[in-house]
């Protein structure tokens, strides 16, 4: 991206750690371990930062043992695998490792690739389409990166770069993580503007992590199309404010012809008209309760085109208070139109594309772990290996005690048992006692 030569080594290991969620917290323990992350990837920034292009280059120093040795402690090298294990899931994804003098790639390629900053000055549109069901774990990283990247490069922004961003996210629980709290509490006051949705209000608490309150109380707008579970159903109710309801009671006499299913049978003048003076004796007992009943909600969510809308300030068309409000809205595009749209071909392939084959990536490993007639390298033994390790092993002989004597069984009855001659044997130091 072109904002990062612009950022400082720390600046850009601390957005680094944050996009890929390897910033723990600050609480005893998580600490320790965010602090190692940190300590190890900026030391290889500081080191070799002009060398690193890619995260396929950066790999292969987190990988190496040796390269760290002379830049630092290798106890600290050894407990951040996790950042070695995530850096090596992203230098496996080729279009994130296209820098200049990668082979095969064709110079439109560089020239034309997704540069986020350069949003922020020119009118465009990136798409980023990120399939989670084949790739769980790579596809919540590549997001985070590149929504890192656009904040990162909205603090830094220039006096000509005076555009408005709208990043529109779908199945945004996939990217649910603590680091994204910055995003929604940052991103209106630099012009960037979030769509996110998601399925259920549960999905908002997962990992650990609950943004309930951070995206209710962060985004203007809200519209739920149906809310058929608990969670969601509740979530409603609870915010939907309160009104005040009036019960009313009162005694009435009942006879062997009185059938609960007739509704019509209770009622204040029934009361009324057996009451010898007209009069029936009530009670009122008013009482606050949610605007949004469940049954309300439930019937709403089975309507074809209904939805419940929220808008957190009042102006222009939107004077409801504050209040979810059920509404009647068209999808935006046809039927026939969306149907065109979704059987369409992806644009073809050009100099400007990098097309990914299955040729490319590191073949599988084979079915049998030891194939027949297939001959096995010998390992490389340092000179003088077993020489050393006889000695070892007779100087481990020497320190143990001596076995314990065995008693032969007895013999059975009417057999003799002989002794059989022991060859001559030197004797032997003294044993040390063993600890």
């Amino acid at each position: 991206q072109s904002h990062v030569g612009g950022m400082t080594t720390n600046q850009l290991t601390q957005g680094i750690l944050q996009a890929l969620a390897l910033d723990y917290g600050e609480d005893y323990g998580r600490g320790y371990f965010s602090a190692l992350n940190e300590l190890v990837l900026a030391n290889y920034l500081k080191q070799h930062r002009a060398d690193i292009t890619s995260f396929k280059k950066l790999h292969s120093y987190v990988s190496d043992r040796d390269a760290y040795r002379r830049i630092g402690n290798v106890d600290d090298w050894e407990k951040t695998r996790h950042l070695a294990g995530i850096v090596d899931k992203l230098a496996q994804v080729t279009p994130l490792n296209v820098a200049k003098g990668t082979p095969g790639v064709h110079s439109d390629a560089l020239a034309h690739q997704i540069d986020l900053p350069r949003m922020l000055s020119e009118r465009q549109v990136v798409y980023f389409y990120l399939s989670s069901a084949q790739e769980q774990t790579t596809v919540p990283k590549v997001a985070k990166l590149a929504l890192f990247s656009l904040l990162t490069a909205a603090a830094k922004r220039g006096k000509h770069e005076k555009n408005r961003v709208y990043v529109f996210v779908d199945e945004f629980q996939r990217v649910i993580a603590d680091n994204i709290r910055i995003f929604l509490e940052q991103a209106r006051s630099m012009k960037l503007h979030f769509i996110l949705a998601n399925q259920t209000v549960a999905q908002l608490n997962i990992h650990k992590t609950d943004l309930t309150d951070v995206v209710e109380s962060c985004t203007a707008f809200k519209q739920s199309f149906r809310a058929s579970d608990g969670p969601s159903i509740k979530r409603l109710i609870e915010t939907s404010g309160e009104g005040l309801y009036h019960s009313l009671s009162w005694t009435q006499l009942l006879n062997d012809s009185f059938m609960e299913s007739d509704d019509e049978a209770l009622s204040v003048q029934i009361a009324m008209k057996q009451s010898p003076d007209g009069y029936a004796q009530a009670k009122v007992k008013e009482e606050a309760g949610p605007l949004l009943e469940k049954n309300s909600i439930i019937e709403v969510s089975a309507l074809p085109l209904a939805s419940f809308v929220k808008f957190t300030e009042g102006s222009g068309y939107t004077q409801q208070s504050g209040h979810w409000t059920t509404v009647l809205s068209e999808y935006h595009i046809t039927e026939a139109l969306f149907g065109v749209r979704e059987e369409a071909d992806w644009p073809a392939t050009s100099s400007r594309t990098i097309l990914v084959s299955p040729e490319e990536e590191t073949p599988p490993v084979g079915g049998k772990f030891i194939e027949k007639k297939v001959s096995i390298a010998k390992p490389d033994v340092p000179e003088g290996f077993e020489e050393e390790f006889s000695r070892r092993l007779g100087e481990a002989a020497e320190g143990m005690p001596p076995p314990p004597k065995q008693t032969p069984p007895p013999a059975p009855n009417g057999t003799t048992r002989k002794k059989k001659r022991k060859p001559h044997a030197r004797p032997m130091p003294p044993q040390e006692p063993t600890p």
